[in-house]
């Protein structure tokens, strides 16, 4: 069971080459490239931060027999599931990742930066700055994704490319016939930038003092969500609803309901994480990692609120408070 699941090497092997594999089959099919025109019903995008809490709920909603990824359908729920990752030597660039050439900054790799003052302006994209013929391309690419996996079903693709976040406004003017619904998952900031400046991603590998790291993160943070918000409250049209990670995780079922319902899918049970579960052969490396599936882990930010130190909780407060606490967190007391 998913909870005593270890992968030996060789297995370890095929796995990786599976999901490698799965990742790269548009290359190959012919479903793809046909240029078919499909419905692109009601696309959902996940919106947020890397780290926070994205993964969990992309594989919840993948598992949905309506479901349809980048990679897969609902029987492929722990793939790629970002389509600024797989298809990204054909994504245009307003939808996907940039190159960047900036000092002291890798060039290619901007998790956790590409919403940095510095960065901001070559992905911030709102409405009024879509190019059509883009726009189409753009279009033309997520059908593809819908004739290879989807077939003659109705389906809907939900993508997790994070990127988007700051690209909201861009994304309802590409797909404004499809009536997109856009899902922003919030985490504690004091928690999810310490992590970020301290131990996992990018910016932990700059060579900078722990409060730069700190501040570039909570320029990220900040600026990402209220790219989001704003683009949302510049157009009415925009659905988009937010909801707090910490929710999720404290009542699964009734915040996966409330997306579902937001999103237009019938909840199916059955998706929600389980100690019977069984991740599939070709998932993404971090799906056996029985911490990124079951049990749900509510003290999921204990550790990182404990170790943040009173300078960055002031940094962090600086960017960010006035927004989290709107978003409904709470500003912690210093040590």
């Amino acid at each position: 069971m998913i909870e005593r699941l270890v992968l030996i090497p060789p297995v370890r092997k095929l796995s990786s080459a599976l999901f490698h594999y799965r990742s790269n089959a548009w290359r190959w099919s012919t479903a793809f490239r046909n240029g078919r025109e499909v419905k692109i019903d009601r696309p959902i995008f996940l919106l947020g931060t890397q780290n926070g809490g994205l993964t969990l709920l992309s594989r919840i909603l993948h598992r949905h027999p309506n479901a349809i990824s980048v990679s897969g359908d609902h029987r492929y729920w722990a793939g790629e599931d970002e389509a600024q990752n797989a298809l990204s030597e054909i994504l245009p660039e307003d939808f996907g990742w940039r190159r960047v050439d900036l000092p002291a900054f890798p060039s290619t790799n901007h998790g956790w930066v590409y919403g940095t003052d510095a960065f901001l302006p070559y992905y911030r994209r709102r409405a009024s700055e879509v190019d059509p013929a883009v726009a189409m391309r753009y279009r033309r690419i997520l059908q593809g994704i819908i004739r290879q996996h989807g077939g003659d079903r109705s389906v809907r693709l939900i993508d997790k490319s994070q990127t988007l976040t700051v690209r909201v406004g861009a994304v309802q003017k590409a797909l404004s016939e499809s009536t997109p619904r856009f899902v922003l998952i919030s985490r504690n900031p004091w928690a999810v930038i310490w992590s970020q400046a301290t131990r996992n991603g990018v910016v932990r590998r700059l060579n900078l003092p722990v409060e730069d790291k700190v501040r570039l993160c909570a320029e990220h943070w900040s600026n990402s969500m209220r790219a989001a918000l704003e683009d949302a409250d510049a157009d009415p049209g925009i659905r988009l609803r937010h909801w707090r990670f910490e929710a999720l995780l404290d009542n699964p079922e009734q915040i996966v309901s409330e997306i579902c319902n937001f999103c237009g899918l019938e909840y199916a049970h059955g998706i929600l994480p389980a100690k019977k579960d069984r991740i599939h052969l070709g998932a993404r490396y971090d799906a056996y990692n029985k911490r990124k599936w079951y049990p749900l882990r509510p003290d999921v930010n204990t550790q990182y609120l404990s170790e943040v130190s009173n300078e960055a909780l002031k940094i962090v407060t600086k960017h960010c408070g006035e927004l989290a606490e709107r978003m409904g967190y709470e500003v912690p007391q210093p040590k």
